[in-house]
This record gives C-alpha cells, sequence and structure tokens, in this order.
C-alpha cells in the first residue's frame, strides 16, 4: 500500500495545494477569522489548512453543528500536566493554541466542499454581528 501511496505523490501534493489555494481565495481575512498563510514556503505544501480565531471554540461549535468536522489545535505542550502545566510561560504557544482551528483539507476533498466550509464560516460571521 505504502509504495502505490508513494506513486501517488506528485498527484497528491498537487492535490493538497490546491485545496490550499482554494481556501487562500475563498476565505477572507477579517477581524473574526483569519488563514494561516506566511509558514507555506515554495516547494513545500501544508499539511493543514489552519484559521486564526479569537472565539474559536464558537466556530468550531457551528461547523460541528452544521456536519463540518474542524479541529481544535492541540493545547501547548508547555501547559501538560507532566510538565508542570507552565501557564503563562511561552504567551505565543497559549493564543495559539486557543485561538487555532483546523479547516477540513486532504488531497481528496473537492473545490464545492471548500465552498461549503468557507460558506458555513461567513454563517457564523453574519451570526456575530
Amino acid at each position: 500500500m505504502a509504495i502505490t501511496q508513494l506513486a501517488r505523490y506528485k498527484e497528491r501534493m498537487e492535490a493538497i495545494e490546491n485545496v490550499f489555494s482554494w481556501y487562500g481565495e475563498l476565505l477572507k481575512d477579517d477581524d473574526l477569522v483569519r488563514l494561516e498563510r506566511n509558514f507555506v514556503k515554495p516547494h513545500e505544501f501544508p499539511l493543514y489548512v489552519n484559521a486564526f480565531c479569537e472565539n474559536r471554540n464558537s466556530l468550531f461549535e457551528f461547523l460541528f453543528q452544521k456536519g463540518i468536522e474542524a479541529r481544535p489545535m492541540n493545547p501547548p505542550l508547555h501547559t501538560a500536566a507532566y510538565f508542570g502545566a507552565q501557564a503563562g510561560t511561552f504567551e505565543n504557544a497559549a493564543r495559539l493554541g486557543s485561538s487555532m482551528i483546523g479547516l477540513p483539507c486532504g488531497p481528496d476533498i473537492q473545490y464545492e466542499e471548500v465552498k461549503q466550509v468557507v460558506s458555513a464560516i461567513d454563517a457564523w460571521r453574519a451570526a456575530q454581528a
């Protein structure tokens, strides 16, 4: 199975790049939701499509109610109990950990599905006004 997937490497990379581009063209940044764009360099591809949202839990719940599987970013490692839960030690990690949400992505997602996710985010934005 792995060799079969390696044979499709270039095709799958292009598909993931397309998904990231679709989100980039469809999802307009504002004060409520902003796509993470700066980490992708030439000849790299994103493993995840992440967005910043200060009210992430509300957006996550809204998307869940619409049947859209998003994922909150994992809590920062420094907050783990086995590290002594050093809250406040790494402010940027804590801020990102509480405000980032992973949007549906992957090489098999279609343009219409990305449009559906962005439409749901736009509906959530409208409900916040």
